[in-house]
């Protein structure tokens, strides 16, 4: 297991590396909008289906795991589901729209207000989840940095974490992030998004 976790490791690091300091887009109709139209269209996705890999390094522990994930928005909820081997479900995160979080790991079950702050108590994990759609839209919050194209670059959200945007992918009438890193105060999580199912 230890292998394996630090094979997938390699292969992240090698594509994080790989993928340059730049946001990478290729051309679409989007990337002819301005970018007030860009966000307008962002802002109106009803539903978003993504499948990939997330990497989540501890920034102070010699300790790291690398899982399959899968990322589903509606205009009620948002989920992200960590998977592993044939499927096997190792945790799922539900945020609804009114802030109410649901947590299923490993068959635990938690309730609460606050996804954040209830992954850090229980888990010992930091991700802004409650900020998640729009960062994985290419929407961050707080200080934005924008490449010549008008991408987002960087984001430091509420001077707590950091987004960095790698690499953008047309998908229909959008672009959206493919490989982004965020940095938390307690985790790095790289995130490589391979499939795009659904996006209206």
């Amino acid at each position: 297991m230890i292998k394996i976790v630090s094979t997938l490791f390699l292969l992240l690091t090698a594509t994080f590396i790989l993928s340059g300091c730049a946001p990478k887009v290729e051309d679409n109709s989007f990337s002819l909008l301005t970018q007030e139209q860009r966000e307008k269209k962002l802002n109106d996705i009803n539903e978003l289906e993504e499948f990939g890999k997330i990497g989540l390094f501890s920034r102070y522990k010699n300790a790291s795991f690398s899982v399959n994930c899968a990322y589903s928005y509606n205009k009620n909820k948002f989920s992200l589901a960590f998977t592993g081997p044939m499927g096997m479900q190792y945790a799922l995160i539900e945020v609804y729209a009114n802030g109410t979080t649901y947590i299923n790991a490993q068959g635990k079950e938690l309730k609460g207000e606050n996804a954040r702050e209830l992954l850090k108590e229980n888990f010992k994990l930091d991700i802004p989840v409650e900020d998640l759609h729009r960062v994985m839209i290419g929407l961050p919050r707080g200080k934005v940095i924008y490449d010549n194209l008008g991408y987002a670059k960087e984001a430091l959200v509420e001077d707590q974490y950091k987004v960095i945007y790698r690499s953008y992918k047309p998908i229909k009438e959008y672009v959206l992030p493919n490989l982004l890193e965020i940095i938390t105060p307690q985790t790095k999580i790289v995130l490589r998004i391979s499939d795009i199912t659904t996006v209206k």
